[in-house]
C-alpha cells in the first residue's frame, strides 16, 4: 500500500505542475524549441557509440572512465527488494544519462523512493555536484544553471548556479519562500548570453499571470530581474 500511495502522490504532483506549466505558457512566457526538451543548453552529448568506451554497467555498479582512474557509483542493496517490501524505501539507483566533452563530464540520473535528481561528475578530477533539475550550460561552457519546480516538501524547488571552472562550485541559489514573494515556481527557457538566461516564473495562485524573468550575473553576482 505504501508504494501505491507514493505513486498516487507523484501523479497528483505531476498533474499540478503540468497545469502550472500550461498556465505559464499561455500567459506571457513564449515557448522556445529547447525549453522543455532534454537538451543541456550549449553542451552537446557525445554520440552513443563513443559512450560505449567510457561507460560500463556491472550489476549494481555503474563504472565511468575518469582521467585519474575509474569512477564508480553503486546502487543501494535495497533496490534488489520488491517495491512493496519493507526497506525498499532505501533504494537509490544510478542511471547514466549522457557524456560530454565540452565541458568534460558525465550526467547521471539518480532515482530514489520519493525523490530524484542528477549528479554531474567532472571527468578530469572526479568532482561532483548534485542538483534537482536538468543542467543548462552557458554558451561559453562556464556556468551551469539547474531549475527545479516542485510542490513536494521533501524536494528542492528553486534555482541553482554552478561555476564549472571552480570544480563545479555552487555560487548562487534561490529558494522561493511561500507567501513572501510574488513568484514561487520557475522553469528554464533559454540562454541569451554567457551570463544571462531567460526563465519563466509563475505564482502559486492564478491571480497573477506568469511572466519571463532574467537570471543575470551583474557586478554583485547573480540575481533575478524583470525581463524588459
Amino acid at each position: 500500500m505504501k508504494a501505491r500511495s507514493i505513486r498516487t502522490k507523484r501523479l497528483i504532483a505531476a498533474l499540478i505542475l503540468l497545469a502550472g506549466a500550461a498556465q505559464a505558457a499561455s500567459s506571457g512566457c513564449p515557448a522556445y524549441d529547447d525549453a522543455d526538451l532534454p537538451g543541456y543548453g550549449e553542451a552537446i552529448p557525445l554520440p552513443t557509440a563513443d559512450t560505449l568506451t567510457l561507460v560500463e554497467r556491472d550489476g549494481r555498479v555503474l563504472r565511468l572512465a575518469g582521467d585519474r582512474g575509474p569512477i564508480e557509483l553503486r546502487d543501494h542493496p535495497a533496490c534488489l527488494l520488491d517495491n512493496m517490501a519493507d526497506g525498499f524505501e532505501d533504494c537509490v539507483l544510478y542511471r547514466f544519462r549522457d557524456a560530454f566533452t565540452d565541458p568534460r563530464g558525465y550526467l547521471i540520473e539518480v532515482n530514489m523512493w520519493e525523490d530524484g535528481g542528477y549528479i554531474w561528475i567532472d571527468r578530469a578530477i572526479g568532482a561532483r555536484a548534485t542538483f534537482a533539475g536538468l543542467p543548462r550550460i552557458s554558451p561559453g561552457r562556464r556556468w551551469m544553471v539547474s531549475v527545479a519546480c516542485s510542490e513536494a516538501a521533501h524536494r528542492f524547488n528553486g534555482i541553482e548556479v554552478f561555476d564549472l571552472q571552480r570544480d563545479i562550485t555552487r555560487v548562487w541559489q534561490h529558494v522561493p519562500s511561500d507567501g513572501s514573494e510574488l513568484y514561487y515556481f520557475f522553469t528554464f527557457q533559454r540562454w541569451i548570453s554567457e551570463e544571462t538566461a531567460l526563465l519563466c516564473a509563475w505564482p502559486l495562485g492564478a491571480s497573477v499571470p506568469a511572466t519571463e524573468v532574467r537570471l543575470r550575473r551583474g557586478p554583485f553576482g547573480w540575481a533575478l530581474e524583470p525581463s524588459p
